[in-house]
């Protein structure tokens, strides 16, 4: 069900394994490959499904899957995305804006044949130091009650890569 494979990342939920596939321009779709968490030992007998990631229309560029991370104590699943104007899954294309995205109660949807963000944030509205940067990864600290703390690390059109660190407050 995937026309081109372009794994950027991996998670686990509970007992599932779960990778991103980042579609582009010329596949503008991105899916969420869902195995069992035991995928690398029984590989020919693991059930294996797809759910296509729906983003919220409010961008005019597709807008791809860079990392997952799973936050056990929220049922959360955060997702970085960002624009990037190239065609195909091998060439780099020029960065637009980044993005982190979110699913509440990711354990009750996970199986589902489309998974749709609950909200998405642009960095670069957050704050002018994201502009121009592709963020690739993601991890989160504890923080107290409904807070962590997001680790980002980027890279940019010149090769160089930064770091983020972010507070988030979930409602």
């Amino acid at each position: 069900g995937i026309e081109e494979v372009n794994i950027e990342c991996a998670a686990l939920i509970k007992d599932q394994f779960i990778l991103g596939n980042r579609g582009n321009t010329g596949n503008p779709k991105n899916h969420i490959v869902i195995t069992e968490s035991d995928f690398w030992q029984r590989q020919y007998e693991v059930n294996i499904s797809l759910s296509e990631l729906e983003l919220p229309s409010n961008s005019e560029t597709f807008i791809g899957i860079s990392e997952l991370c799973y936050v056990a104590a929220h049922d959360l699943l955060l997702f970085t995305l960002s624009s990037e104007f190239t065609s195909n899954s091998f060439e780099d294309g020029a960065i637009g804006d980044s993005y982190i995205g979110w699913v509440n109660s990711i354990s009750q949807k996970i199986n589902q044949p489309h998974l749709q963000l609950a909200g998405m944030i642009n960095l670069s509205k957050v704050a002018a130091e994201f502009k121009g940067e592709k963020i690739e990864g993601l991890c989160v600290e504890p923080g107290s009650g409904n807070e962590f703390i997001a680790h980002l690390i980027s890279d940019d059109d010149q090769g160089q890569s930064k770091l983020f660190k972010l507070k988030i407050q979930i409602d």
